[in-house]
């Protein structure tokens, strides 16, 4: 008889326990999202339809960025190639170009943390693309009363531009980066639960936690397998694996049993609650899927042992799909030269009647500082009036159509950012720069923009319209924009194999004989082929760095994104201005002496800085 009522008691008392576990797990997961109803679908069904299309997602959109970048900057070089031949007259062409740099770094330091915070990087990039087509609509009448207040306007505009390409590709190469986690971690998971047989239940939508729980019984075990990292978009799918042991031992107890189980309760409803502050925390901190720049660990639990961290490769995978994305918005923004060329190259060609070019009076190359010649007025002869209103109107229209694109098609990172004035918000681009990896990458990022700045303002001029003529500018100009857009789509490839060091070692070599073979070779238009060797030479090392340095940024300051990005597109653009404002005053071959020893300065302090990474 005492032995049934004990039985009895023991039975109430596990019904008891149970109840209080169930209703202990429910409300502490409540906290977060309450669980939808159980899929019934498959695995395979439920988890590879949604991996397949969140992929797709982000591909379609990282498309559409390029696009739209690729034809944008396409209306925009095709007439800013030009603007030292075209525009020549009064030093307007390089003026306004240095004018826009100079707002460009005004703007750099204020405004873009504090527009991408209110707007979000998908409207901020709209509206600063909008902001470049009167630029290039000013065209139809260069004159300084139109040309400085639209290269302020696009000044003002350029560093939210490029700050929100920056976070937008951050953003998406974190997402993409889970979603190939997710890909294998499910292909892991899918396979050891052939091999044990056990059941798989999915639930939709759930967002992934920072941490894992486990509540092991002798009934059952409860784990949560999660990609590592930090939030994914609630679109992503979670799923609990439930192993039920089909024989469970017969549990002969008392009061005693009972006491302890509930102890045991007690005990992981605290530490669950513990991680729960901590994921809530997190959630809070990286909202906007922002990943550390800090190793990555999973953390498991068997048996009860304590919990053992082992390193991930997250952050590997990281930094390998963000020097592959932006290496292809690179690639975009790079190869537009290739299309830019060709549109003026043949839209100038049709005001040509002969070709004819003098150069028995002309010091062009590394010789040529800025005299008049007639032998220069003949070669670099501006278009006429129809061909330069035909130019425009077709840059203009494929400037609105990038517009038209990117506000229609590119989806919006989905998060919320609350937006208050702050000038804590205005200086955190000032405050990055005090750091000792961004102090080592000054010199190199001030680089990229003199090499460009060169290539626009005096190769173009001293070299290819002084040479062979203002409508071979395009021509030559396709060369080095093919030739971008290769290096710096298969900089970003390299990377991912063998790492950053040796792309830029490759980079400063090829930096160092593009000044040499500029130094000594004097241009001629009987060797046509030499203008396409040096703009290749240029583009290769030009590819290198715009699209891989700033990849570096995205993987140096992760944690402050928007201002690292505003502090590149800073430094570059201080080294645009001052090579355009010095443009009509110093010979080719100083202008070249001075970008050499801005690059020594600049790889070495690359070099540096990576170091200084490393040890952290």
């Amino acid at each position: 008889m005492m032995a049934s009522i004990q039985k009895s008691i023991y039975n109430c008392d596990k019904i008891v326990l149970h109840v209080n576990l169930l209703s202990h797990l429910v409300s502490t997961h409540s906290v977060i999202m309450d669980f939808p109803p159980l899929s019934s679908k498959s695995f395979d069904e439920e988890n590879l339809l949604h991996s397949k299309r969140s992929g797709l997602k982000i591909l379609k959109n990282l498309a559409v960025l390029c696009i739209s970048t690729l034809l944008l900057f396409t209306a925009y070089d095709a007439l800013t190639m030009l603007q030292s031949t075209m525009n020549r007259k009064g030093g307007i062409g390089v003026i306004s170009q240095a004018t826009l740099y100079a707002c460009f770094c005004i703007s750099a330091i204020l405004l873009p943390k504090l527009i991408i915070g209110k707007f979000g990087s998908k409207r901020t990039a709209v509206l600063g693309m909008f902001c470049y087509v009167p630029y290039i609509a000013y065209n139809y009448y260069p004159h300084l009363s139109l040309m400085i207040p639209s290269s302020f306007i696009a000044g003002l505009a350029g560093p939210w531009l490029w700050a929100s390409y920056g976070v937008y590709l951050n953003g998406i190469s974190v997402l993409y980066s889970d979603y190939l986690e997710s890909k294998k971690e499910e292909t892991t998971a899918k396979s050891k639960l052939i091999e044990k047989g056990k059941t798989v239940a999915v639930y939709d939508k759930i967002p992934k936690p920072e941490y894992q729980v486990s509540n092991v019984t002798k009934d059952s075990e409860d784990k949560y397998y999660e990609i590592e990292g930090t939030s994914t978009p609630p679109s992503c799918e979670y799923a609990k694996v439930i192993a039920c042991n089909e024989s469970s031992e017969t549990i002969s107890g008392s009061d005693k049993h009972s006491k302890k189980s509930h102890q045991k309760i007690k005990k992981d409803t605290a530490i669950e609650k513990s991680h729960l502050r901590t994921h809530n925390s997190q959630i809070t901190k990286e909202k906007n899927y922002q990943k550390s720049n800090e190793n990555i660990f999973s953390r498991y639990t068997e048996d009860n042992e304590s919990n053992i961290l082992i390193p991930s490769k997250g952050i590997i995978l990281l930094a390998s799909t963000t020097a592959n994305f932006f290496g292809f918005h690179g690639m975009a923004h790079l190869t537009s030269h290739i299309w830019s060329s060709l549109l003026s190259y043949y839209i100038l060609k049709t005001d040509i009647i002969r070709e004819e070019f003098s150069n028995s009076s002309c010091y062009c190359g590394a010789h040529f500082c800025n005299v008049a010649s007639d032998c220069f007025e003949y070669n670099a002869g501006g278009p006429s009036l129809n061909t330069r209103y035909f130019l425009t109107t077709t840059c203009v229209c494929v400037s609105l159509f990038s517009i038209l694109i990117a506000a229609v098609f590119l989806d919006p990172l989905e998060q919320e950012k609350e937006f208050y004035f702050s000038f804590i918000n205005m200086k955190a681009t000032y405050e990055i720069l005090k750091r000792k990896e961004m102090l080592f990458l000054v010199p190199l990022s001030i680089h990229s923009g003199l090499v460009q700045a060169f290539y626009v303002g005096d190769f173009n001029k001293s070299y290819v319209a002084c040479a062979w003529g203002t409508y071979h500018v395009g021509l030559v100009a396709l060369c080095y924009g093919i030739v971008c857009g290769i290096s710096s789509v298969l900089s970003g490839w390299i990377v991912r194999h063998v790492g950053r060091r040796p792309v830029f070692t490759t980079a400063a070599i090829v930096n160092a004989i593009s000044f040499a073979y500029l130094l000594v070779w004097t241009p001629h238009s009987n060797s046509p082929k030499m203008f396409f060797f040096a703009a290749g030479l240029w583009g290769i090392h030009v590819g290198i760095i715009w699209s891989q340095l700033r990849a570096l940024y995205g993987v140096f300051f992760k944690s402050d994104e928007e201002a690292a990005f505003s502090a590149f597109h800073m430094w570059a653009a201080v080294g645009m201005c001052v090579s355009f404002g010095y443009s009509n005053f110093f010979c080719t071959s100083i202008k070249i002496y001075v970008m050499l020893a801005v690059s020594v300065l600049g790889f070495t302090g690359y070099f540096i800085a990576e170091a200084t990474h490393c040890k952290k």
